[in-house]
């Protein structure tokens, strides 16, 4: 009986096919994935926060006693300037979302390292605010510090398509990067890139916007002072999403990011 002597085939002897590149709808969806899954878990109580903010703004021009209090809290933050504004905005984004956590049960350990993440949390939301409190009095300054519908839609605009991508955001993503290096600035520096903004930048954007958009809306409603005020309360609610969005660490290293199907 004859056989055969043609060699038998080998794994190397099959063609490698290409990966192919993710779309540019892949990609998009794989970048806002954390954001969408933060925005699922939270949307009935930003829903409920922004429904009273809603209620508190028609208020504050419907009823003299609310507004008589609402005008009480502008004059304190005229008269704190900055110093105000660092504080409101550290106590609600630094401290707050944690005392909050605590009281409903869902984290009330009190280690040291929870008492460092309010003091670190407290420190970025400190600069915020002082940061806040200009750009919403430079906003004031440059489209007038009223509430027609033009003038709180190219405030809102400003804020979150311009301002928002610009500062906020990479900064609370660097501050966070720069804290899983242990604080030492050579290897964060070197962390920083494309890929970095890309993984840990852009998905802290659909938390934000979905929150923000709204109630940047109703904020620049108000006076300017005001708006500081309502922005800085307004902070607490958003904190525990964008920072949990924040310090997610990446499951693959930066190289190997997500990679853009329109890069050339």
């Amino acid at each position: 009986m004859a056989t055969s002597t043609a060699p038998a085939a080998t794994i190397t002897d099959q063609p490698i096919l290409p990966v192919p590149a993710p779309t540019l709808k892949q990609s998009l969806a794989a970048i806002a994935a954390p954001g969408i899954a933060a925005v699922k878990r939270t949307w009935i109580p930003f829903t409920l926060i922004q429904v009273c903010a809603l209620g508190l703004v028609v208020a504050y021009f419907r009823a003299e006693p609310v507004r008589h209090f609402c005008d009480v809290l502008a004059r304190w933050k005229s008269a704190g300037g900055y110093a105000f504004s660092a504080i409101a905005y550290g106590l609600a984004g630094g401290v707050v979302p944690d005392i909050v956590k605590f009281l409903v049960g869902t984290d009330r350990s009190l280690t040291r390292q929870r008492l460092f993440d309010v003091a670190f949390n407290f420190a970025i939301f400190v600069i915020l605010g002082v940061v806040a409190d200009r750009f919403m009095h430079g906003l004031a300054q440059i489209y007038g510090d009223n509430n027609r519908p033009l003038t709180v839609f190219a405030k809102m605009a400003t804020d979150q398509f311009i301002f928002t991508p610009l500062f906020p955001i990479p900064f609370i993503a660097l501050m966070y990067t720069w804290r899983e290096h242990h604080f030492r600035p050579g290897p964060t520096i070197r962390s920083l890139g494309k890929a970095w903004y890309v993984s840990r930048v852009l998905p802290m954007h659909v938390p934000s916007w979905t929150y923000w958009i709204p109630m940047n809306a109703l904020m620049y409603s108000l006076p300017a002072n005001l708006a500081v005020v309502s922005g800085s309360a307004a902070s607490a609610a958003s904190a525990t999403v964008v920072m949990a969005v924040a310090e997610r660490k990446t499951a693959r290293p930066h190289h190997a990011a997500i990679e853009s199907p329109v890069e050339a």
